[in-house]
């Protein structure tokens, strides 16, 4: 168990199917070009919409949020870490949360980009 809101070990037993979701932010989908981003300037826009594309994207390899086993969190601003908690809270939806480490840096990939998770999820076997 973790102190406060971050927990800092999970156990994986029996894992069928790992799943590595890397660098998930708010770059358009539809968008045929690279760096084409949602929610320029909004933080909390770009985190939930981050977290949906995270969803969407454990739904077509079988898992939920439920299976994340390790969340690493990217953003530009400190200041977020607030929001970044409670748009990561909203999108468990009551779910247990799993460890998790936040890191500020001083850009991310493409210019105006906030927020970039990391997440590592298992399913069983």
């Amino acid at each position: 168990m973790g102190k406060g809101a971050l927990f800092e070990a999970v156990t994986v037993r029996n894992a069928g199917k790992l799943i590595f979701l890397g660098g998930v932010g708010p770059e358009d989908e539809n968008s045929a070009e690279g760096g084409v981003l949602r929610h320029r300037g909004d933080f909390g826009a770009q985190c939930r919409y981050a977290w949906d594309k995270i969803k969407r994207l454990l739904a077509k390899h079988g898992a939920t949020v439920e299976n994340i086993d390790k969340i690493v969190t990217y953003m530009t601003d400190v200041r977020d870490f607030p929001e970044a908690g409670k748009c990561q809270t909203e999108a468990f939806a009551g779910a247990i949360q799993p460890a998790g480490t936040v890191v500020v840096v001083t850009a991310l990939v493409w210019p105006g980009m906030l927020i970039e998770v990391d997440v590592t999820a298992s399913t069983p076997k």
